[in-house]
């Protein structure tokens, strides 16, 4: 399965890319700040990561 990283300090944002990503078949990971984003990457491979741009602590 495909796996993608959606890096968002929004959880609701998270939660719906999440809800619909899912529905086409993708197993999605979540982060709420670049420092939860760095570990996930150094434990999983991913295919594609959607990140917010804007975010607080800076990625």
């Amino acid at each position: 399965m495909k796996k993608i990283l959606v890096v968002d300090d929004d959880k609701a944002s998270c939660e719906l890319l999440s809800e619909i990503l899912a529905t086409q078949g993708w197993e999605v990971l979540t982060a709420n700040s670049p420092e939860k984003a760095l570990i996930l990457s150094d434990r999983h491979k991913f295919d594609l990561v959607i990140s917010d741009i804007n975010l607080e602590a800076g990625l």
